[in-house]
């Protein structure tokens, strides 16, 4: 008679097939939400700083009164079960505390936190219009809007956004594009894994640096602006175009100048992996 040919399962193919018959889930099952609002009057606020660990952070002028801040938190809370999910919300801690000026606001749990619990908060902050604004997330996008004040911001993972603002403007991201358009003379963004776009009605000098590793950078400058362009790039193209003159360049290199003031800003472009691209501001 003959024998059937043994048959082994080896340790992989036998997690492979445990694997097969199972469903593995990360994260929470269940979420739950809200959102709260505070409302924090300005008197003794030299400056406003957001931090959150996992969450949007956006800031814009508040409109209803110079004399307020408003924070909108949308605070979310996760756990195994809809008992672990709407205890890990009402856990969560909006905190805002002035420390010497600072308005330091954020979120944290006020209680000894489950194993599995997963906690994020997003936060808008209407303020006024001249306040400087600090924002740190380690996984959101980051939004400024319209602001007179010095901002600097920080994603670990998110994009950048900076819409109308006129302050000196810092910001950094880990993983994510940085997009920015205002007036403001005074620039320092920095990406890791993303492209930047500046898009600058700067009537004056425009300084400051626009440098990312894995990338494109596209500068649109107006009429009014006045800089010195030196611009670099480790693999790609350098392309400019528009009212531009003393246009050097070399393989990886291109210098220029936009406007004829006599005063100009030095404006300085570096990606490491990525084509740089100048123009004009239609």
């Amino acid at each position: 008679m003959a024998r059937e040919p043994a048959f082994f399962l080896s340790p992989l193919m036998a997690v492979a097939l445990l694997c097969a018959s199972c469903t593995f889930s990360f994260g929470p099952k269940i979420t739950v939400k809200e959102e709260r609002v505070l409302t924090i009057p300005v008197a003794d606020v030299t400056d406003i700083q957001v931090t959150t660990s996992n969450g949007s952070v956006s800031s814009a002028p508040g409109t209803e009164s110079a004399e307020e801040i408003v924070i909108t938190a949308t605070v979310e809370g996760g756990g195994a079960t809809q008992e672990s999910a709407e205890a890990c919300l009402e856990a969560m801690e909006v905190t805002v505390l002035n420390d010497g000026g600072t308005l330091k606001i954020g979120w944290r749990f006020a209680v000894t936190e489950r194993s599995d619990w997963q906690g994020s908060a997003a936060f808008e902050v209407a303020q006024p219009i001249a306040l400087p604004f600090a924002a740190t997330t380690s996984n959101g996008g980051v939004t400024v809007q319209n602001l007179t004040g010095a901002c600097e911001l920080e994603s670990s993972n998110g994009r950048i956004t900076v819409e109308g603002c006129s302050g000196a403007l810092k910001g950094v991201t880990s993983n994510g594009r940085i997009e920015v358009n205002g007036s403001s003379g005074q620039l320092d963004f920095e990406s890791s894994n993303g492209g930047i776009t500046l898009d600058s009605t700067c009537s004056g000098p425009l300084s400051g640096r626009l440098e990312t590793s894995n990338g494109t950078i596209t500068v649109n400058l107006s009429e009014g602006t006045s800089a010195d362009i030196h611009a670099e790039t480790g693999n790609g193209s350098l392309n400019i175009s528009g009212d531009y003159h003393q246009v050097n360049t070399t393989e990886d290199t291109l210098t220029a100048r936009h406007g004829s003031e006599a005063v100009t800003g030095r404006l300085t472009l570096e990606t490491s992996n990525g084509s740089i691209t100048i123009g004009d501001l239609d």
